[in-house]
């Protein structure tokens, strides 16, 4: 069994017309071996340097044991939130923190975006070079799923909510990502339904818990409600010829046995 790593996940909202609420998902690379083609949330691992110590100082709001506290960990529960906050910069452009270096413009930000994916720079680096200001208050998190046992590729990941900041524009990283798009919850429930958005079983139980939501506002005040988050383990079982994700609330979760996949491609969507 594979151990999983840590990662963190952000839901990224923002008010649309005629009272309704939009989620920004990207589009995964088709060729990636784990849930290529998928539309997903911005996110990914944890890296041992989201626990800088730099990085930390510069995080607002919240400090480690706080953050540890509400994640339910030891400690280096910031390094989730750091984490959230690079990942949303990486691979949706988008960010979550303010800068307070000079003279420096969206091009300048465009730079380090394409120098940090491509290794050139580190995100503390750039993070030092903006003097910026991780703001996790804007960061609220809210549920927490772990890959099931039988995949070969696993992650222990906690999802953030958080409001798209104003006069920012998202776009894919050309890399890991290769489109982005403003959903509604029902939209995109109901296009995958017909087969045309694809989307692993934790992101389409989380656009459901969106569904009620008209508004920004009532969605956070929502999730910043949620005490005791429990954690998510889908169980990967044979149903037919092929292989689903089934939750524990399953009936047949109990019984069933794990399937182990040999292929991360496998996984299904």
């Amino acid at each position: 069994m594979v151990t999983p790593k840590s990662a963190s996940t952000v839901v990224l909202l923002k008010q649309g017309p005629r009272d309704s609420l939009y989620v920004l998902m990207l589009k995964r690379n088709v060729a990636l071996e784990f849930v290529g083609g998928a539309y997903v949330f911005p996110g990914g691992k944890v890296d041992v340097a989201d626990s800088n110590p730099d990085l930390y100082a510069r995080c607002n709001g919240l400090d480690d044991s706080k953050a540890s506290e509400l994640l339910g960990v030891c400690k280096d529960g910031l390094s989730y939130y750091v984490c959230a906050v690079r990942e949303s910069f990486e691979e949706a452009g988008v960010l979550l923190g303010s800068v307070r270096a000079e003279n420096l413009g969206d091009s300048d930000l465009s730079v380090l975006r394409s120098e940090l994916n491509s290794g050139k720079v580190t995100f503390a680096d750039m993070a030092r070079k903006l003097d910026l200001v991780l703001d996790c208050t804007q960061l609220t998190y809210f549920s927490h799923w772990i890959t099931p046992e039988g995949s070969p590729r696993r992650y222990d990941t906690r999802f953030f909510v958080a409001e798209m900041p104003s006069a920012q524009d998202p776009g894919a990283d050309s890399g890991e990502t290769t489109s982005h798009i403003w959903v509604t919850p029902s939209q995109a429930l109901e296009s995958h339904q017909e087969g045309r958005f694809e989307m692993i079983l934790p992101t389409v139980k989380t656009l459901e818990l969106f569904l009620e939501f008209s508004s920004v506002k009532d969605a956070l005040a929502w999730a910043r409600s949620q005490r005791d988050v429990p954690t998510i383990l889908p169980k990967l079982v044979s149903s037919g010829d092929s292989v689903e994700a089934i939750l524990p609330d399953n009936p047949a979760y109990a019984s069933s046995e794990e399937v182990y996949l040999q292929s991360a491609r496998d996984i299904p969507l």
